[in-house]
């Protein structure tokens, strides 16, 4: 459920989208389709993905293997390459799979990659500009631009612009909420 509609398969496969009181609002022809976002949602028909409004209207057709709604961007898999979209399916940027072996959206324009050659994690803008280095074990976005990062088995902060915010001297994971730093310790 997401922004007052169901996706919602039927016995035969077919999606479409109800809302809460059980009223088809989008008609189940699709053969996939996904929650909605900013007022968008990703739908495949007959092997073609496109961005649907509310009314089910085609906002752009786009052919590729899969196809995902982020605030702000659509996020499309083709030919070995992550392409970064707006909303009306222009491309922003074109990023290789043989580079990142996973890409997925985490807050504002900074998306979250798994270097394919280290398996180590960074950060991009939307661009596919690299901000952080894939030098960490793990990143945990934890404020718009505070990160909770691993590396050489510890963990520390870091800001988006990759300075150490806390050195990375501790054994678990820790967070910050309400300005303050939580951390997680392990007494003998």
């Amino acid at each position: 459920y997401s922004e007052g509609l169901f996706a919602v398969c039927t016995r035969d496969d077919k999606w479409g989208y109800i809302d809460i009181q059980d009223n088809v609002v989008i008609p189940f022809i699709y053969d996939n389709a996904t929650e909605f976002c900013n007022g968008l949602a990703c739908v495949c028909k007959d092997n073609h993905w496109m961005g649907i409004d509310k009314y089910g209207r085609s906002t752009f057709v786009f052919e590729c293997e899969s196809l995902y709604n982020v605030p702000g961007y659509f996020v499309a898999k083709k030919d070995n390459y992550y392409i970064i979209m707006d909303e009306k399916g222009r491309t922003i940027s074109k990023i290789s799979m043989s580079k990142y072996e996973c890409l997925h959206h985490e807050r504002n324009n900074y998306f979250h990659v798994t270097s394919a050659s280290t398996g180590l994690d960074g950060m991009i803008n939307s661009s596919g500009k690299e901000i952080i280095s894939c030098r960490y074990q793990n990143l945990v976005m934890i404020g718009d631009n505070i990160l909770s990062a691993r590396y050489n088995k510890k963990w520390g902060f870091i800001d988006i612009n990759d300075n150490v915010l806390y050195p990375f001297k501790n054994d678990s994971d820790s967070f910050i909420r309400n300005g303050r730093m939580y951390v997680r310790m392990q007494v003998d």
